[in-house]
């Protein structure tokens, strides 16, 4: 199992956020909860740069969030509340 797998192995994915602002909103209620959490998002350093394109015209991001077992009920609770 490589190193990041197993980071990942112990925590549960309960988001995936399609933009940076749904990744901080959801990471700003699970912060003032309290709740740990952890983020992994793709990155591919090899897509072509320069000549009017950028990473981010030619990559898709998206978040996904996991937290610890224990934090599961609570963080989708949190996350799903109405603001």
């Amino acid at each position: 199992m490589s190193w990041f797998k197993n980071l990942f192995s112990k925590w549960v994915n309960v988001y995936i956020a399609t933009n940076q602002d749904d990744y901080f909103r959801v990471a700003n209620k699970l912060q003032n909860e309290g709740i740990s959490f952890r983020t992994k998002s793709p990155f591919n350093p090899n897509l072509p740069t320069g000549m009017g394109y950028s990473s981010r015209d030619t990559q898709i991001t998206y978040y996904e969030i996991y937290v610890k077992p224990d934090d599961e009920y609570r963080a989708m609770k949190v996350i799903h509340e109405k603001e």
